[in-house]
This record gives C-alpha cells, structure tokens and sequence, in this order.
C-alpha cells in the first residue's frame, strides 16, 4: 500500500527482474518457447500475466502459464510450514488448434479461469496445492458440463517441471488445472485426490480433453 497526498493506493505484489527471469526460464526450458504474453493492464492484489506457449516437437499442445501468481506468498497453514508450498504458479495444457486471442467464452475460459484460480489465495486468505480443488459455481465451457478443477501436477512435462527455484532459493510450484465433471468434484471431496487420480483417463491429467465423457 502507497499513500499519495493522504490517498491510500494498492500496487501489486510483483517479482523482482532476477526472479521473473527465473521463472520464465523455467517455463521455457520444460514447457517450451513463449511466443507472446496477454498482459494485465492494471491489478490491485497480484499482476497474473499468461505466457503462450504453442506447440513444438517436445508437446503437440497449446500451453498457457500464469506468470505473477508466485510473486505473493500464499498463507499456508502451521503444520505445513517448511514444505516450500507458500508460492506457485498455474498452467493449463490445451489442444494445439486452440484460438487463444479469441475472447470468445468458447476459447478464452482457460485464461478467464487461470486468473481468477491465481487469485483464491489472495482474496480467500489461503493456499493451492496438489489434490485441492477449485469449484467454479457451475459449467464454465460450452457443451461441457464441467464444474471446477482439480489442482494437479503439469505430468506430461515430466517432475523437473513441478517446481523452479527463485535467485534468492525460494522454491516455486507449477500446478496444472485439470477440469472435472460434477460426480469427480464430489467424489474428490468424499475420497481424496489419490483415488480420483487413480479413476481418471491419463489423458485428462495431461491436458484439457474436449471429447472426454
């Protein structure tokens, strides 16, 4: 917070240069070139910008990777202090046809939804770690009745992808946002993320499937 002629104004939690170099590089060395940013004009709490990357020999998808999210340290609970969960970033892996300067609903909900996830932490005062889920409210993509995300590791980009570490040796996470039906939100909820891992098509956990019952 700045003061500015007795008037409290919000700036954004931002990454250092060194930090978001690191970031980036990370992102470009597991999950591929980023050929262009959709930038945030203006942000009060975190500034969530969207690296996209397109698809190259290593991944024939379309992956967007919020860059921002970790630059503010989520509130984890006592008990898991120590693990190195206070900061992370989220990315979705997408079919390689996929329109992402449309702003149509049809193709711009992956990067509507990568932004509001990366701001549950701040406005609700918590933390996003592998297994949570993130409830939408309802269906969020046309013709498919999915209803929340499970938070989950980016698998199809291999474990060297699931964390980077910042200059000052702060780790950072990756988690992919895999969409669920209603009857997999609940059974999350009722069986852990263990067994729902266990239930779902490998393929959903690799990237978003349009075609998956």
């Amino acid at each position: 917070v700045k003061r500015q002629r007795g008037v409290e104004t919000l700036t954004p939690a931002l990454y250092t240069e060194e930090e978001r170099a690191a970031v980036l590089r990370h992102i470009e060395e597991h999950f591929g070139p980023v050929e262009t940013a959709l930038l945030e004009v203006a942000s009060p709490d975190i500034a969530v910008h969207i690296a996209v990357i397109p698809p190259c020999p290593e991944h024939d998808c379309t992956v967007l990777c919020t860059v921002g999210m970790g630059a503010s340290p989520m509130r984890v609970p006592p008990e898991l202090a120590g693990r190195g969960l206070e900061r992370a970033e989220l990315m979705m892996a997408l079919p390689a046809h996929w329109r992402v300067q449309d702003l149509d609903e049809q193709w711009h909900w992956p990067v509507r939804w990568l932004k509001i996830a990366a701001r549950v932490p701040v406005e609700e005062g918590s933390f996003l770690e592998w297994g949570q889920a993130v409830p939408t409210g309802g269906p969020f993509c046309r013709n498919r009745k999915w209803n929340g995300f499970l938070v989950s590791w980016p698998v199809a980009f291999g474990t060297e992808s699931f964390r980077c570490t910042l200059p000052g040796g702060e780790p950072v996470n990756f988690y992919q946002l895999v969409p669920l039906y209603q009857d997999e939100m609940d059974f999350l909820f009722r069986s852990g993320p263990e067994a729902l891992v266990r239930y779902l098509p490998e393929r959903a956990l690799e990237m978003v499937d349009l075609s998956r019952e």
